[in-house]
C-alpha cells in the first residue's frame, strides 16, 4: 500500500503557550495517547481532551525517551545526569497513580534512546561507549549483555562512534541504526557474532538530519536542516522519496520541528516550536 500525506489536511491538536517548555521527546502509545517529554522543567506531560496535564512533575534528571506499558499505563523513563564527573544514566518505573518512580536500572554513560520489547527487557544506546546494552527483566534488570557494540568498518573505525537512534524489530530480531556523523543506517542482526553490521543505505543528506522516526513497516522518515519537507526511506528497495512537502499555510521549517511520529492508524504528527 502506497501512503501519502498532505499538509493541507493538517489539524492543530494542542497549542503549548510556555516558551520555556522544550520537547525531548513526542511519544505516542498503542492507544494512541500522546507524551511529551519536557527536557527543561523535568516533567512528563500527557495530552488528553482536557488539554496538556501533568503527570510526573518530580525526581527526574534531564528526561530523555520514555515507554508506556499500553497494558497497565506504567510508564518507564529514561534520564541523564550530564552534571556529574562521568555522565550517568538511569531508568526509572512509575506505576500508575504512583507518587514516586522506583529506580530499576543505573548505567555508566551518555544516552538519548531507549527501546522497551514486549517481555518489558530494556535496550539502552550509550553514546560514548559504541553500544547498545540489553537490561533484562527476568532478572529485575540486575544483569545487562552487550547486544552490539564495538564493531569495526573496513577501515577499522568503530562502527557505531557517536551511537544515537536506534529501533528495534522484534519479530526478524533486527536493529536498525541511524549514524548521523557516519551519515549512513546500519542494519545489525541480533546474535551476530561478527560484530559488525551491513550499511543498507549510505547518503550525504543523513549528515544534517534533525530527527528521524519508523513506522510500522521499519521504513525510516527523517527531515533534515536543508529539507523543505519530510523524507521516507523504504527499508527492502532503499530507495528515498519525499512525502511531505510544507506549504504556504503552514509556518514550518525543519528546525521548528522537535518530534514527529506515527500513530497506529499511519497518522504523521509533528510538534513544532
Amino acid at each position: 500500500m502506497n501512503i501519502t500525506w498532505q499538509t493541507n489536511n493538517a489539524i492543530v491538536i494542542v497549542n503549548f503557550t510556555n516558551k520555556y517548555f522544550s520537547v525531548e521527546e513526542l511519544y505516542i502509545d498503542k492507544k494512541n495517547n500522546f507524551f511529551f517529554i519536557d527536557k527543561y522543567n523535568n516533567k512528563i506531560q500527557k495530552y488528553s481532551s482536557w488539554g496538556i496535564i501533568n503527570i510526573i512533575s518530580q525526581g527526574l534528571m534531564e528526561p530523555k525517551s520514555i515507554y508506556v506499558d499500553s497494558s497497565t499505563d506504567d510508564i518507564y523513563i529514561l534520564d541523564m545526569n550530564s552534571n556529574s564527573m562521568e555522565n550517568i544514566y538511569r531508568v526509572q518505573l512509575w506505576q500508575q497513580n504512583s507518587a514516586n518512580g522506583i529506580v530499576l536500572i543505573n548505567g555508566t554513560g551518555k544516552s538519548n534512546s531507549m527501546i522497551v520489547d514486549q517481555n518489558l527487557n530494556i535496550y539502552i544506546s550509550e553514546y560514548d561507549n559504541n553500544r547498545i546494552k540489553k537490561w533484562l527483566k527476568h532478572t529485575n534488570y540486575t544483569i545487562s549483555i552487550t547486544v552490539i557494540g564495538n564493531g569495526w568498518d573496513y577501515y577499522g573505525n568503530y562502527l557505531l562512534s557517536n551511537l544515537d537512534k536506534f529501533y528495534l524489530d522484534e519479530k526478524n530480531e533486527i536493529i536498525y541504526i541511524v549514524n548521523f556523523k557516519k551519515s549512513h543506517i546500519i542494519k545489525w542482526r541480533l546474535g551476530n557474532e561478527k560484530r559488525t553490521g551491513e550499511i543498507i543505505y549510505s547518503n550525504q543528506i543523513l549528515s544534517s538530519v534533525l530527527g528521524v522516526t519508523f513506522d510500522c513497516n521499519m521504513n525510516i522518515y527523517f527531515f533534515n536542516s536543508s529539507s523543505d519537507g519530510i523524507y521516507q526511506i523504504n527499508i527492502l528497495t532503499n530507495q528515498i522519496r519525499k512525502i511531505v512537502t510544507w506549504t504556504a499555510n503552514y509556518n514550518i521549517q525543519s528546525k521548528s520541528i522537535q518530534g514527529f511520529k506515527f500513530d497506529s492508524f499511519g497518522n504523521l504528527y509533528l510538534h513544532i516550536m
